[in-house]
């Protein structure tokens, strides 16, 4: 199993180089498609793909969005971070990692 950064997730669309998944620390990025050649040619291939969903509250959301200014969402943030008792509700969101199931081929 393996969870990676996905470059066709629509926030990497919709936030292009503002995306908070882009991190040095990353040296290759991957989407379904390089994922599933990577695994051919090594040896594996890919039996399921499934957005990975984090659980976070409005405060995780506000240290993002003050550090990457996209306006609407930033705006949005900002405005429901004022609201003492929605800041720390946990709630499910999508941002932009794809979890892969790899299964070992048959040697030939």
């Amino acid at each position: 199993m393996i969870t990676t950064p996905n470059t066709n997730s629509l926030t990497a669309k919709l936030l292009k180089s503002k995306w908070p998944r882009y991190m040095l620390e990353y040296l290759v990025y991957f989407n379904k498609n390089s994922m599933e050649k990577l695994a051919e040619l090594t040896g594996f291939k890919v039996i399921k793909s499934y957005p990975c969903v984090k659980i976070v509250n409005l405060n995780f959301l506000y240290s993002i969005a003050k550090d990457y200014k996209q306006f609407l969402i930033s705006q949005a943030v900002t405005v429901l971070h004022l609201i003492p008792f929605i800041k720390k509700i946990n709630f499910p969101i999508l941002m932009g990692e794809l979890t892969y199931i790899l299964k070992k081929t048959e040697d030939k």
